[in-house]
């Protein structure tokens, strides 16, 4: 007679997983990949605003060179990657302490992008284009003041700050906020 092999009570009915709990393993899965996804989404809009920034960073630093490397006291142009010309006053003031350009903040060491740029002087702000790779560009609104300190020495303050438009020419500004750039010197006449 052959004996019959006893399994315990406790294992005679589990042989595997049950529907409910691959239906809770795949929803706990499904919740980790969305929340993975939720960070890369997160990280490729950083990356993008962080490009934009350092594209705004160098384009107040042109404006700000053109007023530092100046070598006469008429206006300068800058030529953006569009093609568009751009007349940059430079002039102060004749009156020492006065100003003329872009309002300031009520801290008096940034530009008030709050103004319109119908209440800034003629050349004293501009659109700049940049031109990326891909056919890519971004727009900036960059503005300027020129303040006279002394008969030879203007302090300038130069700000730019993308302006986020799509196709239509709808602007995005709520949606993808960036602090401005601001630089400011003292430039003085040789």
């Amino acid at each position: 007679m052959q004996r019959k092999k006893l399994v315990p009570r406790r294992f005679a009915k589990k042989k595997g997983m049950t529907l409910i709990e691959l239906m809770i393993a795949l929803t706990i899965l499904a919740i980790g990949l969305l929340a993975l996804m939720g960070l890369i989404l997160t990280a490729t809009a950083t990356n993008s605003r962080n490009r934009l920034d350092s594209s705004g960073t160098f384009v107040a630093q042109q404006f700000m060179d053109a007023f530092l490397n100046q070598t006469n006291s008429g206006n300068l142009t800058i030529k953006d990657c569009a093609g568009n010309t751009i007349t940059v006053a430079t002039a102060g003031p004749a009156t020492v302490g006065n100003s003329l350009g872009a309002n300031l903040t009520s801290d008096n060491t940034s530009i008030d992008f709050t103004q319109a740029t119908s209440g800034v002087g003629a050349n004293y702000y501009a659109s700049y284009v940049t031109c990326g790779t891909g056919g890519r560009s971004a727009t900036y609104d960059v503005r300027w003041r020129v303040q006279t300190i002394d008969a030879n020495s203007r302090m300038v303050t130069v700000a730019a700050r993308h302006n986020p438009v799509i196709g239509n020419g709808t602007k995005l500004a709520g949606l993808y906020f960036q602090a401005p750039v601001n630089l400011r010197s003292v430039v003085t006449k040789f």
